[in-house]
């Protein structure tokens, strides 16, 4: 099970993104990652850029960053963790959402999203 926290800050600037796809939102997350077991498997926090392409009601975002998690495989202390091999980490989330809006200030954001982590390890 994953779950995440972000905070977002948008970025507004006039240039080749904004051009092409009008609504385009531009900014920095940060992501706290609880991966399930925390004693075995750990943490991550991850910091991508994000760009977000928005319709009227529908949003679509990508992000591209670097992950740090906990706790990796090393025998014998965590021969358990078969899974993460390095602390340091390739991150990326793609992320579809509706957004349903109550008022002015007040929206309800409905969604799915997909969240990767990898070393980038070949056999």
């Amino acid at each position: 099970m994953l779950v995440h926290a972000k905070k977002q800050s948008k970025k507004f600037k006039k240039g080749e993104c904004e051009q092409i796809w009008k609504k385009a939102e531009r900014g920095i997350s940060f992501h706290y990652v609880n991966i399930g077991n925390n004693d075995v498997l750990g943490s991550a926090f991850a910091i991508s850029p994000m760009i977000k392409f928005k319709g009227k009601h529908l949003s679509f975002s990508l992000e591209e960053g670097y992950a740090f998690i906990t706790k990796r495989f090393q025998n014998p202390e965590n021969f358990s963790n078969n899974v993460i091999g390095s602390h340091v980490n390739f991150f990326d989330e793609a992320k579809l959402n509706f957004e349903f809006p109550q008022s002015h200030s007040i929206k309800v954001i409905a969604g799915i999203s997909v969240i990767h982590m990898s070393n980038g390890r070949l056999k």
